[in-house]
């Protein structure tokens, strides 16, 4: 197996003076390369802007302008990513080790399980989990990510954060713990100049990184389908996930945030409505209205049909994007220039089935959820077929893909990002010490607090396997309840 050019190493050696070195010209060369990429991006806007005058197509304009800017950002990212994630060295966290028996399904090969709170052998005091995010309080120069110098931390990474502390496996003690997870905003929320390379370095200064960062968990919610840093051996909950980068059974695929109030609650209003009549005729089939940003959302224009297929660039028709979730059976739901797009949290929020066109996406919470259950995934040489896809399925199979997506909405997505951090524990606790068969009601208590006696510590399986006709019948008590 190759050896990356540059490998993580403790800090202070030095083989670290030198990479630190190498990294700093890398940085160099292409804050360079960007200011090339901007003057070459700007002549186009004024080339696009032109012709666009002149033809009166003022969509043209708006395009050139969304190109442009992903052509800087999406440039730099790539760059970053090739200079800086080892993958030969990461591919070492997908071996699996079936000599832990208490292992199910998992992989530990990249977890030193001496750590307190790894194993679960029951004459052991420290059995059990146990996670820390540190350090704590959060260092002020793990904001100076920023254009400007400092930048405050994205809201996305202070909730995960804040959610992350009120777990009743969280401990303030590092060295207490089995996993641990950097204090900074890590998650490239706000990718910028040489973020990437900012915060590689300040990962290998945390006291307890170590070779290759062991034991750590990150978290990104940035689209691109790679980790824009070096990750070393920490796992990886990302949103995105292309499946080339990705460590299956190691690494985490996370959902796509969903809208904030009121946005979300007047998606909800399309659950309402299929709560009321789970057979009700809706005014279109298939839509989509967005932006054009990928040969495949470009050829899904052809679909479009001024019927019941509506596919609308999104400054293109004076159609609501709310209505066209709403009043749909099937939401598309292609691949952008990340490997995923928001539109999918958008669809189940609103209660239209999503058809996935992506080949090398990573579904969230593989582990958990079966996707082609309700979901309908495309790959992307059969895009056009998606009309006659479509129609040909009853209004039967219809009712019980709803259904399913409605359980699987409610306990994945429908709780926003407090739901996502809980289930990503829940799984990393599942992979280290497997699951057990029931739910322990009494599981969760307050944080920092003792978990309960017995196995209420391990996650129990899910999701649970029922009746497509209970489902249903959880779906149509939504009507009942009060707004």
């Amino acid at each position: 197996m190759a050896t990356p050019q540059y490998s993580a190493v403790p800090p202070g050696d030095s083989e670290a003076d030198q990479a630190l070195a190498r990294r700093r010209d890398i940085s160099q060369r292409w804050r360079w390369c960007r200011v090339v990429t901007w003057v070459i991006a700007a002549l186009f806007v004024i080339a696009v802007a032109v012709g666009s005058l002149l033809l009166g197509v003022q969509l043209g304009i708006s395009t050139g302008i969304v190109t442009l800017r992903q052509l800087g950002d999406g440039l730099l990212s790539w760059v970053y990513a090739w200079s800086w994630h080892p993958f030969s060295n990461a591919a070492k966290c997908s071996l699996q080790d079936k000599s832990l028996s208490y292992v199910r399904d998992s992989v530990v090969s990249c977890l030193d399980l001496d750590r307190p709170f790894c194993n679960r052998a029951d004459d052991d005091a420290r059995a059990g989990f146990r996670f820390s995010v540190y350090p704590w309080p959060q260092p002020q120069m793990g904001n100076q990510f920023g254009r400007h110098g400092y930048n405050k931390a994205s809201q996305w990474w202070n909730d995960t954060i804040a959610r992350l502390r009120q777990s009743p496996w969280h401990t303030n003690n590092p060295s207490e713990a089995c996993l641990l997870i950097p204090s900074f905003d890590h998650t490239l929320v706000q990718l910028d100049g040489d973020a990437p390379y900012r915060i590689a370095s300040r990962l290998r200064s945390l006291p307890l990184w170590g070779h290759n960062g062991d034991n750590h968990v990150l978290f990104s919610k940035h689209d691109l389908p790679f980790m824009q840093y070096d990750t070393g051996h920490a796992i990886v909950a990302k949103v995105g996930w292309g499946r080339d980068s990705f460590r299956p059974g190691f690494d985490i695929s996370l959902p796509p945030p969903l809208p904030d109030y009121p946005g979300r609650a007047r998606l909800e209003l399309g659950w309402d409505a299929w709560a009321k009549d789970l057979s009700r005729d809706t005014k279109y089939l298939v839509t989509f209205k967005g932006r054009f940003t990928d040969k495949i959302r470009q050829s899904i224009t052809f679909m479009h049909n001024h019927k019941d297929i509506y596919v609308v660039h999104m400054h293109q028709d004076g159609t609501s994007y709310l209505e066209l979730m709403l009043e749909t059976q099937f939401a598309l739901c292609p691949r952008g220039n990340g490997m995923y797009s928001y539109r999918l949290a958008e669809a189940m929020a609103a209660g239209a089935i999503p058809i996935l066109v992506g080949d090398n996406a990573v579904l969230p919470f593989e582990d958990l959820i079966d996707w082609r259950s309700f979901a309908i995934v495309v790959p992307e040489k059969d895009v056009l077929d998606i009309p006659a896809i479509a129609r040909s399925f009853t209004p039967a199979a219809l009712r019980a893909m709803r259904c399913k997506m409605y359980d699987v909405y409610v306990r994945y997505f429908a709780g926003g990002q407090n739901a996502t951090v809980d289930e990503t524990i829940d799984l990393l606790r599942g992979r280290l010490f497997g699951f057990d068969a029931t739910p322990q009601p009494d599981e969760i208590g307050t944080a920092n607090e003792e978990p309960k006696s017995g196995n209420a510590w391990l996650p129990y399986s899910r999701p649970q396997i029922e009746s497509v006709e209970v489902l249903c019948a959880k779906l149509e008590a939504r009507a009942t309840l009060p707004r």
